[in-house]
């Protein structure tokens, strides 16, 4: 009798081990699978926005776009407010390797009588969606071809949502952080 609950404990704690490995195997395999991708066509959704951090980034073939809850980061007319003189270095053409900044769910932006005071405020869907959209038209217009085409018009305006694709149809890569919150999947 005590032979065969010994032989039923270890069994028990076989099937645990093995359950455990299995479990972080595929967690492991499916996190990496999910973050990096390649594919024709991207949806953007922030339909459903979650929380969006500074921590949040994607890259997009050699772009890279990182949230920021800094509005000056961000907003040009901010940054032209907050210096005090008019800049256009917002306008020039830059490098791949620059981050392009989006908003994040919570922005601050500060106040012209200094750091002391700021305002919050809460970009929606569609702002964050539509600063997308214009990094990308920004880029198609610095490249010496269109890169990227944009779809989704009335999606974009109305749910913060749209397609890209490459104007050569070549494939899409993509990587976005382990725990980028807003919906980019592939369309193949």
């Amino acid at each position: 009798m005590i032979k065969s609950e010994t032989i039923a404990s270890r069994n028990k704690k076989a099937s645990l081990l093995i359950s455990l490995a299995i479990l972080l195997l595929s967690f492991s395999c499916s996190n990496e699978e999910d973050n990096v991708f390649t594919a024709d066509r991207i949806e953007f959704s922030y339909s459903y926005l979650d929380t969006l951090y500074s921590r949040h980034y994607f890259i997009i073939d050699d772009f890279t776009f990182k949230h920021s809850d800094n509005e000056a980061d961000w907003n040009t007319t901010t940054l032209v407010q907050q210096s005090g003189i008019d800049t256009i270095s917002h306008l020039l053409p830059k490098s791949p390797d620059t981050i392009r900044y989006l908003p994040a769910s919570k922005s601050y932006y500060d106040t012209p009588q200094g750091t002391n005071e700021r305002f919050f405020e809460n970009p929606s869907n569609i702002d964050i969606a539509t600063n997308l959209v214009r990094l990308l038209v920004q880029i198609n217009k610095e490249c010496p071809e269109p890169l990227y085409r944009i779809t989704g018009g009335p999606m974009l305006s109305t749910q913060g949502r749209f397609i890209i694709e490459r104007f050569d149809g070549s494939a899409i890569r993509l990587e976005k952080s382990s725990d980028y919150p807003s919906r980019i999947s592939p369309l193949d």
